[in-house]
């Protein structure tokens, strides 16, 4: 009898611990989506909720969305602050920022963007972004957690889904993480004004030793066909510094057209 008691008390205490621990939860639960933000996050700053408000920020501000918005036309000064999505959406027809030298964080960017013939010889150095045209070139810049849905299609330019160029023969760093891009990039005009397009950064030109990384791309995925004259790639078109790249991921067709 005392045998049975001691059996079924063990027995009794195995499926109590059966039924209360914790059920983990699985990994497509704990994942949030890129771009989004928890519920319980707080931003910080000015809140922006129009076209204007954004046209209209300080350069060295600290800003948040706290609405979708729409925009057609770039932020055309050196964006030396914060501006944090706060898991909204901008839906844009033209590069977001002309220059990044701040921050860019928790932001789904939608539309779709187009640089026509008429432009060549206006977009310098060759590249833009879709995000930002050019970042990291007056001070370090950071990239952290955006999501790019807009396709981009180029008659002058090569492309970059989140920047155009880096660095730009500047020594500061430009680190982008945790970003994806699902838009498709085209271009096709047969000249080198049409070389270096990637699915996160297009180009990047920097200055230091290569024992010195300026280039920090880490967690991020490309989705999108990259497709270029020449110097196309998944996550990066061109690099001549030294870049560290870590846990990403092509998942797009890449095609050179005439080279490289």
């Amino acid at each position: 009898m005392k045998k049975a008691l001691l059996i079924l008390l063990a027995l009794t205490m195995i499926m109590s611990m059966t039924v209360l621990a914790p059920v983990s939860a699985s990994a497509a639960d704990e994942e949030t989506a890129v771009g989004s933000v928890a519920a319980d996050y707080k931003p910080e700053g000015t809140a922006v909720t129009t076209a204007e408000e954004f046209a209209a920020m300080d350069a060295t501000g600290k800003y948040y969305l706290a609405a979708d918005i729409t925009v057609s036309a770039t932020y055309d000064k050196d964006f030396t602050g914060t501006f944090d999505g706060n898991g909204h959406t901008i839906t844009t027809s033209t590069t977001l920022f002309e220059s990044v030298n701040g921050t860019v964080c928790n932001l789904t960017v939608s539309g779709a963007v187009t640089i026509g013939a008429d432009q060549m010889g206006n977009i310098g150095d060759n590249v833009t972004g879709v995000v930002a045209h050019y970042a990291a070139t007056t001070a370090d810049a950071t990239f952290n957690n955006i999501c790019n849905k807009a396709p981009m299609t180029s008659n002058a330019c090569g492309m970059g889904a989140i920047v155009g160029r880096g660095c730009d023969e500047s020594a500061f760093i430009l680190t982008i993480s945790n970003c994806v891009n699902y838009g498709n990039i085209t271009t096709d005009i047969n000249t080198e004004d049409n070389m270096d397009s990637g699915g996160i950064i297009a180009s990047f030109r920097g200055v230091k030793a290569n024992s010195e990384y300026q280039l920090i791309i880490d967690n991020c995925v490309n989705y999108g066909t990259i497709n270029a004259d020449g110097r196309p790639g998944g996550i990066i078109g061109n690099c001549d510094t030294s870049a560290k790249v870590t846990n990403c991921t092509n998942n797009g067709a890449v095609q050179a057209i005439y080279n490289y």
